[in-house]
């Protein structure tokens, strides 16, 4: 093949041509491209929907419960979930004032000692069949204070209630439900009075079993049983020490 030659000058300025048109084709002097992590745009939507490992002080909270703002006690839920009875929060256990209406919600009671300030608790769900009673904030007289702790009852004192909520007599009041009326008399001679009154007694499901023979009777019975049977089935009945023992 014929080799052209050129001029000195022309042939150095065609290579300056050559060589700037290699360049602004994507040469050695092209700039890179963008690098392959997300746009602005797309960061900032990870942020705002929390999927982003950091996400920011919105994010959701680990058990998934909704922010983690939400009121002392109460497991999740953010700033509008109702205040609930429990003591697994970081301020510790829900305060509650005693009141007729129970301020704690369902399955929880005020358990407030001397039917003021207390705490929310969960209605118990087992009962002691032990003799110890108690009065409670609604002058209903307990057998125990389990007893009282399983029907969402506080405690007002130790001992029957005295005066006790009045049941039976004339006018025949009943009893708060769950409570029965014990018509205990003082002695045998108040047997066979008419419209006598008692007060409401709280019992347990079942009575305790009496080791020893009972020392109460019903009156008009020939044989002895005991005070918490007497009360359930109400009868009057007086405490009875010639009862066999």
């Amino acid at each position: 093949m014929r080799k052209v030659r050129l001029p000195g000058r022309l042939g150095l300025l065609v290579l300056l041509v050559l060589l700037a048109g290699g360049w602004g084709a994507g040469g050695c002097g092209s700039s890179a491209t963008a690098s392959d992590g997300p746009a602005p745009a797309d960061a900032a939507a990870d942020v705002a929907t929390g999927t982003d490992v950091g996400a920011g002080p919105e994010a959701a909270s680990p058990d998934g419960a909704g922010p983690a703002d939400g009121p002392a006690g109460v497991d999740g839920g953010g700033a509008d979930a109702p205040i609930v009875a429990t003591d697994a929060g970081p301020d510790g256990p829900v305060s509650c004032q005693w009141a007729a209406t129970d301020p704690c919600g369902a399955g929880w009671y005020c358990a407030a000692p001397g039917c003021g300030a207390g705490v929310c608790a969960p209605v118990a769900t087992v009962e002691q069949d032990t003799r110890n009673p108690v009065c409670g904030c609604d002058q209903v007289t307990y057998w125990n204070a389990s007893v009282a702790a399983a029907h969402g009852m506080a405690v007002q004192a130790t001992g029957a209630c005295s005066p006790g909520k009045t049941c039976g007599g004339i006018a025949g009041i009943p009893c708060p439900a769950g409570a029965s009326c014990n018509y205990r008399l003082n002695n045998i001679s108040e047997c066979g009075g008419a419209d006598m009154g008692g007060t409401c007694w709280v019992l347990p499901a079942t009575c305790p079993t009496i080791m020893i023979g009972p020392t109460q009777r019903q009156c008009g019975a020939g044989m002895c049983d005991d005070e918490c049977s007497l009360i359930k089935v109400g009868v009057y009945w007086y405490e009875d020490n010639t009862c066999p023992q």
